[in-house]
Parts: C-alpha cells; sequence; structure tokens
C-alpha cells in the first residue's frame, strides 16, 4: 500500500469524524492545525482507522502521532507486516 492511497482514506475518515469537507491531508499536516481536533475527536479518528484497516495501534504509538505522516508511516508499517 503506498502512501498517496493511505492518504486517500485517511482524508475520507478525517473528513467523517471532524465534519469539514475542507480537510486536504498530506503527510506533513499536523494533527494540531486541523479544525475541532481534539482528544476526543483524536480517539474516534483511531478507532475508524484501526476499524478500516482491521489493526491495533499500541499506545505509545498514539501518543507519538503529531502529523499525519506519524499516522500514515504506522500504517504502513501494520499493513505490511501481516
Amino acid at each position: 500500500m503506498n502512501e498517496s492511497d493511505i492518504l486517500c482514506e485517511l482524508q475520507n475518515i478525517f473528513i467523517e469524524i471532524l465534519g469539514d469537507n475542507s480537510i486536504k491531508l498530506n503527510h506533513d499536516k499536523q494533527l494540531a492545525e486541523l479544525t475541532n481536533w481534539n482528544s476526543l475527536n483524536h480517539v474516534l479518528i483511531i478507532e475508524a482507522i484501526e476499524n478500516h484497516y482491521k489493526i491495533k495501534f499500541e499506545l505509545a504509538d498514539m501518543l507519538e502521532f503529531l502529523s499525519v505522516g506519524d499516522i500514515c508511516n504506522n500504517i504502513n508499517k501494520k499493513v505490511s507486516s501481516r
């Protein structure tokens, strides 16, 4: 799975959870810069990503997610190791 595919899928998840159709994600986008970003939405997005990709993030990994790229890299690592 390439980063472009992951970004597209993540963008749909973020739009759905955050309720903002104007979201445009890229690797360097900082999560804190997103409209409606808060701790509850962070958890909801992580849960949606885990369900979509059928993976589980470690707590330590989730705490280090500061950018979209951090999430993409972790998804790619988990999907590739299956």
